[in-house]
């Protein structure tokens, strides 16, 4: 996604957990504040948050065909994965739906992300949604007035370590980024056609695209200004408001908790977002079917009119409007469950 989609989905999840009257104490904390923090959603696609070099290699989760078949671990039958990412996401309903389908055999070989440790969605998500839940317990008067109950420690806590709402919001739309990479296939397909956003390949293509759905508004220089002291253009109530203008549409339902593993426990962050990354592969691979875009094909410059020209080719608003909603919804979801964990914890 490119800044104005990670705006969007930041500020849209604020909308969609309002809308739904779901996790209401964090909506009382995010919107005042969803001007400032948009900010948190795209700096992780700028170079000084990325190790190494310029390439994103911080927020991926690559799956391709595992050398090791005698692993089973990494194979995912259709129907255990569908009922790990419920009946609520579009991906769900799009995997069902018998006009795109996977032959059956390709849900009995093992794929697996070969991604640098600590480095890929999955864990960037987690080590940002862990880290969030401790700050929140040692937020300001604001933050604490808002997520209520006692926490032992309070009174160690003297007035300049504890952390302000700003920045508690900030996180959250940090955290909504890696969030929707997960929900973008590019990101989650190895094949070299896919690239990263700055390669020849249809990464950065596909996104330009997607991004196109959420217009101009949601451009930051509308809504912050860049010097030593930014300064907000619009407050936090408007970028929320404007969210809803975006042609995504949601169902006025409760936003769910996180999904279950196959023995019924709930899943972690972690073991959500791999779920969520491997339904994106699918979709990559339906999109783009192996047979003729080849996983250990080395071609890279493929013209995205090859993929979505294609006679009997996949709907490419589909696939796009699938992708935003998801990571939307998925976001509302992650944030919630952050939200309902610290509660637990201060009684």
């Amino acid at each position: 996604m490119n800044r104005p989609a990670h705006t969007w989905i930041a500020a849209r999840a604020v909308a969609l957990l309002e809308d739904t009257g779901s996790a209401k104490g964090l909506v009382d904390l995010l919107k005042p504040h969803s001007c400032s923090a948009t900010v948190g959603s795209w700096l992780p696609d700028m170079g000084g948050a990325r190790p190494g070099s310029g390439f994103i290699g911080n927020h991926i989760f690559k799956i391709e065909p595992w050398s090791d078949s005698k692993d089973k671990h990494y194979i995912t039958p259709k129907d255990k994965l569908l009922k790990r990412l419920g009946n609520y996401r579009a991906v769900s309903g799009f995997l069902k739906d018998p006009a795109y389908q996977l032959p059956a055999s390709w849900w009995e070989v093992a794929y697996k992300g070969d991604a640098a440790p600590g480095r890929h969605i999955p864990n960037r998500a987690m080590a940002v949604c862990t880290m969030l839940k401790d700050l929140i317990l040692m937020g300001d008067k604001e933050v604490d007035g808002i997520f209520p109950g006692t926490i032992d420690f309070t009174p160690y806590l003297v007035s300049k370590v504890r952390t302000r709402a700003e920045a508690v919001a900030t996180y959250f739309f940090m955290l909504s980024h890696f969030v929707a990479d997960g929900c973008v296939p590019a990101h989650c397909d190895a094949r070299k056609m896919m690239g990263s956003s700055n390669t020849k390949g249809l990464h950065g293509k596909w996104e330009d695209r997607i991004a196109k759905i959420v217009g101009g508004y949601f451009e930051d220089a509308n809504l912050i200004c860049q010097g030593t002291v930014p300064k907000e253009k619009q407050t936090g109530f408007q970028v929320v408001k404007q969210s809803r203008q975006v042609p995504v549409v949601f169902k006025n339902e409760p936003v769910p908790s996180l999904g279950k593993d196959d023995k019924g426990k709930d899943n972690d962050v972690w073991m959500e977002m791999v779920n969520v990354c491997r339904a994106s592969f699918a979709i990559a691979s339906i999109v783009a079917p192996k047979e003729e875009f080849p996983y250990e094909n080395t071609k890279v410059n493929v013209s995205i009119d090859d993929v979505f020209a294609r006679p009997n080719a996949v709907p490419a608003d589909v696939v796009d409007k699938m992708s935003l909603h998801d990571a939307v919804l998925n976001t509302a979801i992650v944030w919630q469950s952050i939200w309902n964990d610290v509660i637990q914890r201060k009684k």
